[in-house]
């Protein structure tokens, strides 16, 4: 479950989006004390465990982004055609179409019929 998890690139991220959270906390303390006290010591020591706490939760939740980006991104590289020869037997002739649905094609008419 932890395995791939691109821990310094999670760390990173989690330290900028915390700082941002505590310059903002801060602006709104500056804006409206009354609702956003932050006079004595124990609200600091409060906002500096929250801090501490979204920077963990932070850090998770961006290594399990982080991987599941790269997870997507490799198997989109493995799925990707590769331009050997194709399956009717022709050297180095693929369609762009190969593999999807035709939109021109009714599905209700296709069923009808087999009734």
């Amino acid at each position: 479950m932890f395995e791939g998890l691109n821990w310094r690139h999670a760390l990173k991220r989690a330290a900028i989006f915390t700082g941002i959270w505590v310059a903002l906390v801060y602006v709104m303390h500056t804006i409206n004390p009354k609702l956003f006290r932050l006079g004595g010591s124990e609200d600091f020591l409060v906002l500096a465990l929250n801090a501490v706490l979204f920077f963990f939760l932070y850090a998770a939740f961006f290594a399990f982004v982080e991987r599941r980006k790269n997870r997507t991104q490799k198997n989109a590289q493995e799925k990707k055609p590769k331009s050997g020869p194709s399956e009717t037997g022709e050297e180095g002739v693929t369609s762009k179409y190969r593999g999807q649905v035709n939109p021109n094609t009714s599905r209700k008419k296709a069923s009808r019929r087999r009734r």
